[in-house]
C-alpha cells in the first residue's frame, strides 16, 4: 500500500508541516508542462500541479514534492542533483 500525502502529513508535527507549505509555494508554479517527467516519480507531468525547484531547475508534482519534503524534512534536497531544497 502506497503511503499517501495525507499520512505523511500527519506524521509531522504543526511547524514542520507549515514548512512543508512554505517549501512547495516558494517554488515555482508550472503550466503546460505535458511532455516532460517528474523528478520523483518519473511520471509524466500532464494534467497535474507542477513544481520547478528554484535551486536547479527540476521539475515535479506537487505531491511528490511533499512526499519527498516530509520523507527529508531536516534536510530536504533534489532527488536528482541534490542541491538544496531551501528552507523557510
Amino acid at each position: 500500500m502506497e503511503t499517501t500525502v495525507d499520512d505523511l502529513m500527519s506524521g509531522l508535527n504543526a511547524n514542520q508541516q507549515i514548512i512543508v507549505h512554505k517549501i512547495v509555494e516558494q517554488n515555482t508554479k508550472l503550466a503546460g508542462a505535458e511532455s516532460l517527467d517528474c523528478s520523483i516519480c518519473l511520471s509524466y507531468l500532464a494534467g497535474i500541479e507542477v513544481r520547478k525547484l528554484d535551486a536547479c531547475g527540476h521539475l515535479c508534482h506537487v505531491d511528490c514534492l511533499v512526499k519527498h519534503i516530509c520523507k527529508s524534512i531536516r534536510n530536504p534536497k533534489c532527488i536528482i542533483c541534490k542541491a538544496p531544497i531551501r528552507k523557510v
